[in-house]
């Protein structure tokens, strides 16, 4: 299993990264999260996993 996490400050942004990591096969992993930083800086997250691809054995 692979997992990795988009970040990013623009809501419009993460959701165009992850609809393209969805049509390369990644799964959402839970909802979005935020955090609100000092100044009102707010960064949106998105986690995400996909399969492992089977490595083919070279014997």
């Amino acid at each position: 299993m692979e997992y990795d996490v988009i970040s990013t400050p623009d809501l419009e942004e993460l959701c165009l990264w992850v609809n393209e990591k969805l049509r390369q096969g990644w799964r959402l992993q839970g909802g979005i999260a935020t955090v609100v930083l000092p100044k009102r800086y707010t960064v949106f997250y998105q986690a995400i996993a996909r399969e492992r691809k089977k490595r083919v054995s070279q014997n």
